[in-house]
């Protein structure tokens, strides 16, 4: 009892403490912020923060202002010393709701005056609810019936503590912080009920701070709030996903309005003057984090044309995608920075490659290679084509000749391969010289390029597929590749396709398909894990070479087309 006594005195005394200006910087320097947001994310039900403000019940009624008065008697401070501390706690009462006026409140008000909870009436049989009904913190020197009611829990002595601390005139260097915005979102998501308003203030508080902004932005504050409110991804959901509360409307709603308040900070002369010297002046670190962050808070066109497309942020940001994340969500983040900024940039422009068909809808075209295959083939083949398998495969030398210039130099020039009848094909298997033979026939659509591609989840590194695309390149047919590639996209990326595939397909170096994967990991119509996913795939798969990945995030950003029609 003696021991708790102390701690409930020590914890009154820090509490009028946090009072004074002077006291309460002192307090902020010793560390006591990192502690309250430990204390607020477990929600830990500790008598010596809630004795801060009010005194428990029970045991601790016996311990009230008499008992403490034997130890510290009060000192009443007279009404005519109202100096600054008095002025500056008189401010926050008012903006806390603890009264409406400089007239609510008197300069003997410290936290040991609030009133105790109220008693409940008695029910014949009680529930857990009732039992664990939150206190209602009430203005000081004010009826109840006036008073306005806030939910006071476990939480609430924490909350006041760090409200006090987010009111200094730049509280960014403990409060705008990483581990101290994730224990804020943690409670404001993770509360059962309503979360207290202090809280949402506290947030609103900091987002409106213009000293806060550049905090913000290297902490990428502003990239968390809007993954875990906007977009419900906490950093414990990523990137395996989390049985969590489900996203509620009113975390959107709040993710969105502290968004805007950063974003009035960000397009102010004083942000336009701070992102710049951020941007071009910073850390590489901190540059990183600028070009990330302007997609979120900058809607000036102007403005981040000038900083991402003309000085180079977006290629910074690309650039940085394949050294070590500084932020466990950062890919997460970069995928959502890259998409936001690609509406930004074509803000009423549909994709420029249209929604993928499956094949099996398509009308096929009629297969030209196919009468050369039945027993009494019209016209005959004058020729037929040896592969490594023993293989042969019948073939009209002069449709073959007309298809590609290395045929016709094959077929009708000067090599020995002019005069044979049986013309070995080397390094090529059944299933990749299948769509060849096909293309040389003159088939185009007929659905032989989608037989050597693997179904979603095989690998297509050493598969038939990719056989048949260095075929193509080899034989110089352009036109094959494109069909390839085409029947490539519509296996792995289309509806039966996922992010898991996107990286896969990137593997194959092909600049057409690298185009391809971009524009699926940026599409509008993924959802954000799926966007992210896809980017950490493109990124495993880029591995040090991160030039073909850079170019094709850069030209789907700024709606280039690379190379011939690949369907999205």
């Amino acid at each position: 009892m003696k021991t708790d006594s102390i701690q409930n005195r020590t914890a009154r005394a820090l509490g009028n403490l946090a009072m004074e200006p002077e006291s309460c910087g002192d307090i902020h320097c010793a560390g006591a912020v990192p502690l309250l947001v430990e204390s607020l994310t477990a929600c830990q039900d500790s008598q010596c923060l809630q004795s801060v403000l009010c005194g428990e019940a029970g045991e601790e009624e016996e311990e009230g202002r008499e008992a403490a008065s034997w130890d510290f008697p009060e000192e009443r401070t007279p009404e005519r010393a109202q100096g600054g501390s008095f002025r500056s706690l008189r401010s926050w009462l008012i903006s806390e709701g603890y009264a409406t006026g400089p007239d609510d409140i008197s300069p003997d008000w410290s936290p040991e005056q609030c009133p105790p909870e109220p008693m409940e009436p008695a029910s014949p049989a009680p529930t857990p609810t009732s039992l664990r009904a939150p206190r209602t913190q009430r203005t000081p020197g004010r009826s109840p019936a006036a008073a306005i009611e806030e939910p006071w829990g476990r939480e609430g002595p924490a909350l006041l503590l760090l409200s006090r601390f987010s009111q200094a005139p730049d509280p960014s260097g403990a409060l705008v912080t990483g581990p101290a915005l994730y224990g804020l979102l943690t409670y404001v998501t993770g509360a059962p009920g309503p979360p207290s308003p202090r809280a949402l203030r506290i947030l609103s508080r900091l987002t409106c701070n213009p000293a806060c902004l550049e905090a913000f932005v290297r902490s990428y504050g502003a990239a968390l709030l809007r993954a875990w409110l906007v977009l419900g991804v906490a950093p414990d959901d990523w990137p395996a996903p989390r049985a969590r509360p489900t996203l509620h409307s009113r975390h959107r709603e709040l993710g969105e309005r502290l968004l805007q308040n950063l974003t009035v900070q960000a397009e102010s002369p004083f942000g336009v003057g701070a992102l710049t010297h951020l941007l071009l002046s910073g850390s590489p670190e901190d540059r990183v984090a600028c070009a990330l962050t302007l997609p979120f808070i900058c809607r000036k066109p102007s403005l981040w044309r000038r900083l991402l497309l003309e000085q180079g942020g977006l290629r910074l940001l690309l650039a940085a995608l394949t050294r070590p994340a500084p932020h466990p969500l950062f890919l997460f983040f970069a995928a959502d920075s890259l998409s936001c900024l690609q509406d930004l940039v074509s803000p009423t422009v549909s994709p420029a490659v249209p929604q993928a068909v499956p094949m099996d809808l398509d009308s096929p075209s009629p297969c030209l290679y196919e009468p050369l295959l039945g027993p009494a083939p019209v016209p005959a083949p004058d020729l037929h084509f040896l592969l490594d398998s023993g293989l042969q495969l019948p073939a009209q030398r002069a449709a073959s000749a007309t298809a590609s210039p290395f045929f016709r130099a094959l077929l009708s020039g000067s090599f020995a391969e002019a005069q044979m009848d049986l013309v070995p094909l080397r390094g090529l298997s059944p299933g990749a010289a299948w769509p060849v033979l096909h293309h040389l026939h003159g088939c185009r659509g007929c659905g032989a390029a989608l037989g050597p591609v693997p179904p979603p989840g095989q690998p297509l590194l050493g598969s038939e597929a990719e056989e048949a695309l260095e075929a193509a390149g080899r034989f110089l047919l352009p036109g094959l590749e494109e069909e390839l590639e085409e029947a490539v996209g519509r296996i792995h990326l289309g509806p039966q396709g996922g992010p898991e595939s996107v990286g896969e397909v990137f593997r194959l170096g092909r600049p057409r398909l690298a185009a391809h994967c971009a524009r699926w990991t940026l599409g509008s119509e993924q959802c954000p894990r799926k966007r992210g996913l896809a980017l950490v795939g493109l990124v495993e798969a880029a591995g040090e070479e991160a030039g073909p990945l850079t170019e094709a995030l850069l030209a789907v950003v700024m709606g280039i087309e690379l190379g011939a029609r690949v369907p999205a």
